[in-house]
């Protein structure tokens, strides 16, 4: 039952994953200019898109666009890109985002930019791509030019340097009143960052701006990391081998206390759906299985365990509305056996590890949650042994 349970729950965690990419009300711009609304398909990327899918109603073909057949594309109340020819960073980097020369290598390249700030002052747009993540400003129709910055390895002094060019660029091409040597020494290569400094540019300029895409500065929450406490009620299930081998004993679904502790970061992309899960869940078990017709034992079997399980995943989240949403888990979990007894003698602890999956209810800060485990063996005896849980809590988020 625990096993059809926990495929239920990660083929639903797949399911729910996916059925959140939906058509979009949005508008293309084909390469006549013309703005044509339609359905978009929204992935909320991560990366700069190359191409789209798209529809005119529910019920059409659906189409795909490219940098070939597309000017730009935008959902409503979401992102926007434009197509653009520009001279771009060309250096390979490493796994680290960490390239061989200090100089930016620039080659001309069609992409489509994110629009951060558009209007009739300085536009603002990013890219994105692997390790790569840009920012490049417009003056009227003119070409985007890359804001350079770079993080290279600087063989001479045998550490990581970074090219901050960038700053120079912004103090000669922006000069205004408002604009400082102080604030531009203290605006980092980041959206929130330079979505700031360019929207008080074209103020003090006079100019009218808008920022299109805040994602940085309203939607992702100020602090990303989130602590929660939680308690709850565990379904421990043991089986082990009798010890002339002939046929598995099972517990009766013996029941005890957790608390956990929930560690969340939330990524910076995809609206604050997707966090990094580390927790940790302290519980203890014991239970006794006497010889009878219905249990094949020689002698009273004994089984006291306590442990702390170290879990490390992901966490997917299904926005209802502002306060309440759904949320769906996947983590391995790692056990750190503090007491196991069987049979009044200590056995050698198995370092094995499993798997868990989740789904919960949020309203605000207050969490509901069901986590159901799939087995792993506890010690090493020789014996068939198998332990798994189903667990039951609530919990409060502190911040």
């Amino acid at each position: 039952m625990k096993k059809i349970l926990l495929l239920l729950l990660i083929f639903g965690l797949h399911d729910f994953c996916f059925s959140q990419i939906k058509f979009e009300p949005g508008a293309i711009i084909r390469n006549d200019g013309e703005k044509v609304e339609c359905l978009i398909k929204n992935y909320d990327w991560l990366e700069n898109p190359k191409s789209i899918k798209y529809k005119f109603t529910d019920n059409s073909e659906i189409l795909e666009g490219s940098l070939l057949n597309l000017a730009g594309f935008e959902i409503s109340n979401g992102p926007s890109y434009v197509r653009k020819k520009v001279f771009i960073d060309q250096s390979k980097l490493d796994i680290s985002g960490i390239a061989n020369s200090r100089n930016a290598e620039l080659g001309e390249e069609t992409i489509f930019l994110k629009q951060l700030i558009e209007g009739d002052g300085v536009r603002l747009f990013s890219y994105v791509s692997g390790q790569k993540r840009l920012f490049f400003y417009e003056f009227d129709q003119n070409k985007p030019v890359q804001l350079i910055y770079k993080r290279y390895y600087n063989v001479a002094q045998s550490k990581v340097g970074v090219n901050e060019r960038y700053k120079q660029q912004l103090k000669d091409n922006f000069d205004c009143e408002s604009i400082t040597d102080k604030i531009i020494s203290k605006t980092k290569y980041t959206s929130d960052h330079l979505i700031e400094f360019f929207f008080n540019y074209n103020r003090c300029s006079g100019l009218t701006s808008n920022i299109t895409e805040a994602e940085d500065l309203e939607e992702l929450p100020k602090n990303p990391f989130h602590l929660t406490l939680i308690s709850g009620l565990r379904w421990n299930n043991f089986q082990f081998e009798n010890s002339s081998g002939s046929s598995i004993i099972k517990s009766d679904n013996n029941n005890s206390f957790e608390i956990s502790l929930d560690a969340e970061y939330f990524l910076g992309f995809n609206k604050k759906k997707w966090s990094l899960l580390a927790k940790s869940t302290y519980f203890q078990y014991s239970d006794e299985f006497i010889p009878s017709n219905g249990i094949n034992l020689i002698q009273t079997a004994t089984i006291d365990y306590k442990a702390i399980e170290f879990s490390f995943g992901g966490r997917h989240y299904i926005f209802l509305s502002d306060e309440h949403k759904i949320h769906l888990s996947a983590y391995m979990v790692y056990p750190l056996n503090i007491r196991l007894n069987f049979n009044n003698s200590n056995e050698e602890a198995a370092s094995l590890s499993n798997f868990a999956a989740g789904i919960g209810y949020n309203y605000s800060k207050l969490h509901v949650y069901l986590n159901i485990q799939s087995g792993r063996t506890l010690f090493n005896s020789g014996r068939t042994n198998v332990y798994d849980s189903i667990s039951l809590g609530m919990g409060y988020t502190l911040f």
